[in-house]
C-alpha cells in the first residue's frame, strides 16, 4: 500500500499480493485524485498439496479410437496398479490372448483412474493423475497405436483424477481435460492452438473424477459428485463455455457414469449412500426426472458404470457386488425405461471371479460387428474382459438375449 497526501507526487512502488476467491485482487484509491496503477501476473500462489498414495485395485479406462482410414483400431487399455505404475495395454478386439502391456510411466508413480480420449491426429492419448498431485499426460508415437512416448506434466496441482474428451466443434476438433482442485473448482485445459494451460472454470463444489458423455455435436455434458454428496451436471461448448449447474440431488458415493439416449437425451446411473443403483434420465426439453428411480433391488458395492449397447439400442448397467462378483442388468426393450432382472456376470459359480476393481465398459467394433466389453482386475491380479455377444440363431428374443450372452475372456497380464 502507498499512502501520499493532496499535491504530493508519489513515487512507484510493489505490491505482490496473494490472489483471493477466483483469482481475483482488489485495488483501492484511497485519496480524491487520480493514480496509474499497473498489475502484471508474474505467477502464483497454491496451497501445497500433501504427496498422494497409489489407490489399489483402481478402476481401468478401455477405449477403441475411430478407424484411421479403414483399418480397425486396436483396443487401448489402461491403469495403475497397485505400486503406481501406469500400464498400457494394446488388443486386436478378434484376437484378446495377443495384448501387447507396456509400463510408460518411467520412475513416476501414478494414483487413481487413467483416461483415454482421441486426439485429431488420431492417435490415442492418456492423462492420470501422478502422486505428486499434477496432472500428466502421453500420446502415441502414432495412430498406428499400442506404443507411447514417456509422460510429461501439465502441472495444475488436483485433488482428482482427470477426465479427457475430444469435441468436434464443427470440424475443428478441441481436446479438453477436466481436473478438480482441493478447493472443489473445476478446471479446463484445452489443447486447442499454441496456448494451452489449465484455466478455472469457477467455484462447482465437485470432488472426485468428473464424468464426461458426448451429448450434441457442439456439447458434452458434465456429470460429477459434489462435496455435499449430491450430483451436479452441466453442458460444456467447444469455445470453452459451461452451462449453469443443475443439481440433481441424491445422496451418491463414487463415481456418477452416464449414457445419452437418441435425441441428446443423458441418463445418469449412480450408486446410492446405501448401496442401492440409482438412474435419472434427462427430458427431450431438458428437464430432469424428479426422482431418482432404483434399477431393480440389487446392491452394489461400488460405482456402477453404464453403456447404450450398439445392437440393441438398449441401456445395459453393470456393478461389482458384496461377494465381489460382477452383475449386469439391462433395459427390457428400447428406450422403455423399464429393467430387467440383475444377473450374475461369472459363466462358472464354482470358480469366483474375485473381482477387486469396479467395472470399466467400452463399446468396440470389429469392422463388421459391435458390441461392447466389461473390463475388470481381480484380487491376483489378472485382466478379466466380458465380451457382449448376440447369438440372434439360438432362438433367443427381447429381454432374454440382452440377458445371456457374454463371452468371457482373461488377458494376459503385464510382465512385471
Amino acid at each position: 500500500m502507498t499512502s501520499f497526501s493532496t499535491g504530493q507526487v508519489a513515487r512507484g512502488s510493489l505490491a505482490v499480493t496473494k490472489v483471493g476467491t477466483e483469482g481475483k485482487i482488489r485495488i483501492r484509491n484511497g485519496s480524491s485524485g487520480t493514480v496509474h496503477v499497473v498489475v502484471d501476473l508474474q505467477g502464483w500462489f497454491a496451497n501445497p498439496l500433501q504427496e498422494l498414495t497409489p489407490e489399489s485395485f483402481t478402476r481401468m479406462t478401455v477405449m477403441q479410437g475411430s478407424p484411421d482410414g479403414t483399418a480397425v483400431r486396436k483396443v487401448t487399455f489402461a491403469y495403475t496398479d497397485n505400486a503406481g505404475v501406469l500400464r498400457m495395454g494394446s488388443a486386436d478386439p478378434s484376437a484378446w490372448g495377443f495384448i501387447a502391456w507396456t509400463a510408460i510411466s518411467g520412475q513416476q508413480a501414478y494414483t487413481g483412474p487413467p483416461s483415454l480420449h482421441q486426439r485429431p491426429d488420431s492417435k490415442v492419448q492418456v492423462a492420470a493423475q501422478n502422486i505428486d498431485t499434477n496432472i500428466w499426460s502421453a500420446a502415441e508415437t502414432s495412430s498406428a497405436g499400442g506404443v507411447f512416448e514417456a509422460p510429461s506434466s501439465l502441472g495444475c496441482s488436483m485433488a482428482g483424477p482427470p477426465t479427457g474428451v475430444r469435441l468436434d466443434n464443427g470440424g475443428s476438433p478441441v481436446e479438453v481435460l477436466f481436473a478438480v482442485d482441493a478447493d472443489s473448482r473445476l478446471w479446463h485445459y484445452r489443447q486447442a492452438g499454441t496456448a494451452w494451460s489449465w484455466t478455472s472454470l469457477g467455484v462447482a463444489g465437485l470432488t472426485g473424477q468428473v464424468t464426461v458423455v458426448e451429448e450434441s455435436d457442439n456439447a458434452v455434458r458434465l456429470v460429477a459428485r459434489s462435496t455435499t454428496g449430491t450430483v451436479r451436471t452441466a453442458l460444456y461448448y467447444p469455445d470453452g463455455a459451461l452451462s449453469t449447474w443443475t443439481d440433481l440431488g441424491g445422496q451418491v458415493t463414487g463415481t456418477p457414469t452416464a449414457v445419452v439416449h437418441p435425441g441428446f437425451r443423458s441418463r445418469v446411473v449412480v450408486r446410492g449412500s446405501d448401496g442401492a443403483v440409482l438412474t435419472k434420465v434427462e427430458s427431450a426439453t431438458g428437464s430432469w426426472s424428479a426422482q431418482w428411480e432404483r434399477i431393480g433391488d440389487f446392491t452394489a458395492a461400488g460405482s456402477p458404470a453404464a453403456v447404450m449397447d450398439p445392437d440393441l439400442s438398449r441401456v445395459a448397467v453393470v456393478a461389482r457386488g458384496a461377494d465381489d462378483e460382477l452383475y449386469q442388468i439391462f433395459e427390457t426393450a428400447t428406450g422403455a425405461g423399464t429393467w430387467g432382472q440383475w444377473r450374475s456376470l461369472n459363466p462358472d459359480p464354482w470358480t469366483p471371479l474375485n473381482v477387486a476393481t469396479d467395472p470399466t465398459v467400452a463399446t468396440i467394433s470389429t469392422g463388421s460387428t459391435q458390441s461392447f466389453v466389461i473390463a475388470y482386475r481381480n484380487r491376483n491380479g489378472a485382466i478379466g474382459l466380458a465380451e457382449r455377444r448376440l447369438d440372434h440363431g439360438a432362438g433367443l428374443r427381447g429381454a432374454e438375449v440382452a440377458e445371456m450372452s457374454f463371452e468371457h475372456h482373461t488377458l494376459p497380464p503385464p510382465a512385471e
